[in-house]
């Protein structure tokens, strides 16, 4: 067991020396442009386009970073954001997991103080419920829109009641369609062309989660309490990784003095396949 997901157990001064490369290209991709979450709608800079056009796997090799541990963190950090591993990920992506936020840092090799982190004990949900609390009785859960069409009155929206196990119509001036692409593509009755381009040329990354509910609070591990968020480390075979991502404890934010029932929620990205 260790604190941390860049593995630092028994590794070597060959493999400490690759972490430091790696956080040096991260700090010169960040002093060479400006990386931004969100991405600013605009086109990249030509350097930046460069690395857009290969694989984070591509880069690697081309920079001589063949460490099995940073190519396992690496690949890790991939499939965690984006859902695909190093040879799927684009190089730009992958740099823009670090370079975006707080960079690469080695342990015992800092050069700045880490940026803190901001959670609540519900997690995203305390955001999710702040955002729908002015909306009050306009906000209708339960639906499942199934078809969306333009009409000579405006919009026209058939949505099903989970709850009545009904099918509604909605009649608007207006919609703003906030679907992912490949959705809205067969909800939207005659999709313009734009639309129908855009859902062929995305591709998704699918994910399968797990979450098995513990009736009793976790134990903890031999010298170490429960963690949040727990990663299995297993060497990448042929240049492939585990697609298991590991598993987080739904309640380890939570306040209350003693601990009880929680939820594991497991993980598997498998947006390497077609």
């Amino acid at each position: 067991w260790q604190e941390g997901l860049l593995p630092l157990q028994g590794v070597g001064p060959a493999t400490l020396a690759q972490y430091r490369r790696f956080a040096a290209l991260v700090a010169q991709a960040q002093s060479a442009a400006r990386w931004t979450i969100p991405v600013q709608n605009k086109p990249l800079a030509l350097d930046l386009s460069g690395l857009a056009a290969i694989t984070l796997l591509a880069y690697l090799d081309q920079h001589g970073l063949d460490d099995p541990h940073l190519r396992w963190y690496l690949d890790y950090c991939c499939r965690d954001d984006y859902g695909a591993g190093l040879s799927t990920v684009s190089a730009w992506a992958g740099m823009h997991y670090f370079a975006s936020r707080h960079g690469f840092h080695v342990p015992g090799f800092e050069s700045a103080e880490r940026e803190g982190l901001l959670t609540w004990p519900e997690g995203n949900a305390w955001l999710t419920r702040r955002l729908a609390a002015p909306l009050g009785e306009r906000l209708h859960t339960g639906r499942v829109v199934v078809r969306m069409a333009n009409t000579r009155q405006g919009v026209e929206v058939d949505a099903f009641n989970t709850t009545t196990q009904t099918l509604e119509r909605w009649q608007a001036k207006r919609a703003v369609v906030a679907l992912p692409i490949f959705v809205a593509a067969k909800v939207v009755q005659s999709p313009p062309d734009f639309l129908r381009q855009a859902a062929a040329r995305v591709a998704y990354a699918p994910w399968l989660v797990a979450n098995i509910h513990i009736d009793r609070p976790l134990h903890d591990r031999p010298g170490a309490p429960p963690s949040w968020d727990n990663v299995i480390y297993r060497p990448m075979v042929a240049g492939q990784a585990s697609e298991a991502l590991g598993y987080v404890d739904a309640t380890h934010q939570s306040l209350l003095p003693v601990p009880g029932a929680t939820v594991l929620t497991h993980y598997r990205a498998l947006g390497d396949g077609a």
